[in-house]
């Protein structure tokens, strides 16, 4: 799936007006009323940003992606299963050294 920041908005830190991303995962909290994309940003971070900063330009999903339920915070997520577990995204960012070789082998591909 790919989606582009809008020219029409506000700058945000980590975007740039017009750049196209490759969405890692969704997650739709319920609670809060909020659609996020995660995406490895100009800054090569992978952070979540509010759905309406973009534009979707492909919707597809790669055949790996699930959906899954975390009850405790009332989120959809719809990710690739190889990161779908609990706590993979803390695990990445503490260096967690097979977070971070699963984080590469789906996703080295998009880090700029």
């Amino acid at each position: 799936m790919k989606i582009q920041f809008k020219e029409d908005v506000v700058s945000k830190k980590g975007l740039e007006k017009g750049q196209v991303y490759n969405v890692l995962s969704i997650s739709i909290n319920q609670n809060q009323k909020k659609f996020l994309f995660r995406i490895i940003d100009s800054e090569g971070t992978p952070a979540l940003y509010e759905n309406h900063l973009f534009d979707i330009i492909d919707n597809k999903l790669d055949s790996d992606w699930i959906i899954s339920y975390n009850e405790e915070f009332n989120v959809i997520n719809i990710m690739p299963a190889s990161i779908s577990y609990k706590g993979f995204w803390e695990d990445y960012f503490n260096d967690d050294v097979d977070a971070v070789k699963i984080f590469n082998n789906r996703f080295g591909c998009y880090v700029p």
